[in-house]
């Protein structure tokens, strides 16, 4: 069960529990340049070029406007093809949905083609050259990438322990598989795009992500294909783990992962199952609007969502009054923490000028848009929210433990949603990094490939966790188990270290057929494979060698060299 997808154009809030990081700690700002803090929010007081509305804010509470939010107008859960067999799929039907086999038979074709690439490279640099290189197929590929995902599952310091001969390293499952010499060699000339249309650096079009690109446009079209985007949906950027050096690396100090890339994420606001994503390349490739860079990226992120009453959910680096006036006015209803410094909010909230009590809060409505409302609430720290979804009169108790005893203490609604749609990113965050595939590499674009399988299989485990009437003989059949299986599947039973016997042990008999200085090559058990008067060495000191095994005609082994000489 794979889907039709085409592979071609593939083209500071802690939202753990219910205490929000103070509004001014800049837990989610990019601090790689602190001079370029200035630019995230907007540019200057020039209102965006939407009908913006300058708001007009009351604190009467004898005035307060009852909130009117339209009723969700789209549909929740899994959307999976017609002739999905939800009581019979396995984890790989689910992965299959995003990973098919159309985008397999790619991956091979652009493999070969670049390992092709490669030889002839280096016959250029030494004609003697003789490739070791044998084209991978399909089943091959799958095998790879499920061995990558069981890496993920049993995860060792080193690639190589997995082929050790050591009992308490070495994984027989692994060793069957493939040999550790073709399983690098896959590694090596692994490539996802087609070379020759690659835009070289420099020239117009270039593309940072082109070697990537294609699986990346795949991905968006598949993850919200196969679920309903849901009512409650989160905001938030991920961190893919890299220290090279690149000019988009990205250094947040206050995220668990510091240092990597950044990828600003759409996700369900509780499962974690992840609709769109963008990988954030800089200022340069994406420069910021009148709005704001954090303005424009959740512009593009909702883009999909717009008049189906959807409620999004962010953190204090991305609200702003222009964001949830301009998505009120497209139909999407908004809630998020705000920093003091955000304009068009009342003094009082940037700094209440009274102290405030624990649970005690100050609330405004805007009279021009009655839907706005914006509070600070105090808990441990001031937490101000901007709102277009919550009442400003409706209170919520929320528990705190204060010394041994548990008390509850009243909480602004904007709160209480915020507090129980907002984690879906870091769920994603979570499972994907729980069991991450792939390994170590110089070549930035494989942490990114690594990535998106990671979030391929996330999403793949979540569709099956909603979806799935499959009866399993474990009573709890976890995340771990879904990717032990998937990885299992994908490598169903491949092997490439089968070696027929009647070659290994055959006996040289040449007859009258005597040639000279070829009468004992590579012959009987345990004799070397290789005509030895043939035998040739490449500058770097590897031996190079190429042989015929099992001719029909004469039944035996000789080098490609001597076999052409025997038959002549």
């Amino acid at each position: 069960m794979s889907s039709d997808e085409s592979f071609e154009g593939f083209e500071g809030v802690s939202h753990h529990g219910d205490v929000p990081y103070d509004n001014n700690d800049f837990s989610d700002v990019d601090v790689s340049s602190v001079s370029s803090l200035s630019d995230q929010d907007e540019p200057d007081d020039t209102p965006p070029d939407f009908d913006f509305v300058t708001p007009e804010w009351n604190c009467d509470p004898a005035l307060f406007t009852h909130v009117q939010c339209g009723v969700f107008s789209g549909q929740e859960g899994p959307r999976l093809p017609a002739s999905f067999d939800v009581s019979k799929a396995t984890p790989l039907d689910y992965f299959s949905l995003f990973f098919s086999d159309r985008v397999f038979e790619n991956i091979v074709i652009n493999t070969n083609k670049y390992a092709l690439f490669k030889d002839n490279q280096k016959r250029i640099l030494n004609p003697d050259y003789v490739s070791s290189w044998l084209p991978t197929n399909v089943t091959e590929m799958k095998a790879y990438f499920g061995l990558n995902v069981i890496f993920g599952v049993s995860p060792l310091h080193r690639v190589r322990n997995y082929w050790s001969a050591n009992a308490f390293l070495g994984n027989e499952g692994v060793k069957n598989t493939m040999t550790i010499g073709r399983f690098e060699k896959l590694t090596e000339h692994l490539h996802i795009s087609d070379r020759d249309s690659e835009i070289a650096k420099g020239n117009v079009g270039f593309d940072k992500l082109a070697k990537i690109r294609p699986l990346i446009n795949s991905h968006l079209r598949s993850f919200p294909k196969y679920m309903h985007p849901s009512q409650h949906q989160s905001i938030d950027e991920g961190m893919i783990a890299f220290k090279g050096r690149i000019s988009y690396l990205q250094f947040c100090p206050f995220k668990p992962c510091r240092r990597g890339i950044k990828a600003y994420m759409r996700t369900h606001g509780n499962t974690g199952y992840l609709y769109q994503f963008e990988i954030y390349l800089g200022k340069k490739e994406n420069p910021p609007t009148i709005h704001g860079v954090y303005f424009d990226v959740v512009a593009r992120l909702v883009e999909s969502l717009h008049f189906k009453n959807h409620r999004l959910y962010f953190d204090n680096l991305y609200t702003s009054v222009p964001l949830c006036q301009y998505m009120l006015d497209n139909g999407i209803y908004s809630c998020g923490t705000l920093r003091s410094m955000k304009k068009f909010i009342p003094q009082e909230i940037r700094k209440p000028s009274r102290k405030l009590q624990r649970g005690q809060y100050i609330m405004y409505q805007d009279t021009n848009t009655d839907n706005m409302t914006v509070c600070v609430w105090q808990d441990t720290k001031l937490v101000r929210f901007l709102s277009t979804c919550a009442q400003p009169s409706v209170v919520f108790n929320t528990p705190r433990r204060v010394g041994p005893a548990m008390i509850n203490i009243p909480q602004p609604s904007a709160g209480k949603a915020y507090n129980d749609h907002m984690q879906g990113v870091d769920v994603a965050d979570s499972l994907r990094r729980q069991y991450k595939s792939g390994r170590f590499s110089k070549k930035v674009w494989k942490y990114l490939l690594w990535f998106l399988v990671d979030v391929a299989g996330v999403n793949a485990w979540l569709l099956y966790k909603e979806a799935s009437t499959r009866i399993m003989k474990k009573k709890n059949f976890e995340h771990l188990d879904f990717l032990l299986e998937l990885g299992t599947q994908l490598i169903s039973g491949f092997t490439n270290r089968v070696r027929t016997q009647s070659n290994a042990n055959q006996v040289f008999v040449l007859g009258a057929a005597n040639m000279s200085s070829h009468e004992n090559v590579h012959l009987g058990l345990k004799r070397p494979r290789r005509c030895y008067h043939h035998k040739t060495f490449h500058p770097n000191g590897k031996l190079i060698y190429q042989t015929v095994y099992g001719c029909e005609i004469c039944k035996i082994s000789l080098c490609k060299m001597c076999h052409g000489d025997f038959h002549s």
